[in-house]
């Protein structure tokens, strides 16, 4: 196993007597690559996010090399991970870049100097949002709070990046920017990604491998051609789909109709 990858092994997450994962086996999950968690309404994907990231309680292990990580204090935790949470707090009354800056400074002491200044700016201007800088938290709408969330979660560049739905409030504009943008930074630090999507395109195009859940546990997973399959589409979504490659070999799903999920 490469020293730095991220394993999971029989990982479990009850809330009271309902299993909401159930022995989930992850294995390799390289620095360097983004993995995105799909799957209907129900089935783990954000539960699963929370378990990694030492948010719930969980049986099984979460490994980074030979690294339990359940076994770090919180402050080295904070430093390895980065999690975006998919319900974000009602805003603050902070500006964006205040908000950018204390992700930056998260456990150190002092003023930030003018490269914890760059740092922060950069992360927004690589987000479209540095126009933004100077807004209070408060004032901006759920779309542009997320993004600003999404500045505060890449900027201190962890090793391992935790996002759930960070697309979901944006316009396709900013989807593609986005997931764009967190895939470079994933390849040119070597940080390792995991991401819940719901669109199973966007997923196949910015993921380099797609792991498929349905109640709570894993139905597929592999490189995106592999995992997204018309079989998979009925056996996990209950739908007829044709799951064809656009012009330029992008990976599309196109549903024709519904099943009997009974059937």
């Amino acid at each position: 196993m490469n020293r730095n990858a991220l394993t999971l092994k029989q990982l479990s997450i009850s809330y009271g007597r309902n299993m909401v994962v159930q022995g989930v086996d992850l294995t390799e999950i390289q620095p360097g690559t983004l993995t995105a968690l799909i799957g209907p309404n129900g089935a783990g994907k954000s539960t699963l996010l929370r378990g990694i990231a030492g948010l719930t309680r969980i049986r099984g292990e979460v490994l980074l090399g030979d690294t339990l990580l359940s076994r770090l204090g919180p402050r080295e935790q904070a430093q390895r991970m980065t999690y975006m949470p998919q319900s974000l707090p009602p805003g603050v009354a902070i500006t964006v870049i205040e908000a950018v800056l204390s992700a930056v400074q998260a456990g150190r002491s002092g003023q930030p100097g003018k490269a914890e200044l760059d740092q922060a700016y950069d992360a927004l201007e690589h987000l479209g949002i540095g126009a933004l800088s100077s807004r209070y938290l408060s004032e901006l709408s759920g779309g542009q709070r997320q993004l600003a969330a999404l500045a505060q979660a890449i900027v201190r560049k962890p090793e391992i990046l935790l996002l759930d739905e960070p697309t979901s409030a944006l316009d396709p504009h900013y989807q593609v920017r986005v997931l764009g943008n967190v895939r470079k930074l994933i390849q040119a630090h070597g940080l390792i990604g995991m991401v819940v999507l719901h669109d199973i395109s966007l997923a196949a195009r910015f993921a380099d491998r797609v792991t498929v859940m349905h109640a709570g546990q894993i139905a597929a997973d592999g490189t995106p051609s592999a995992a997204i399959t018309a079989e998979m589409m009925a056996r996990v979504y209950a739908v007829e789909a044709r799951v064809e490659h656009c012009s330029q070999g992008q990976i599309q799903v196109i549903v024709d109709r519904a099943l009997d999920r009974a059937a």
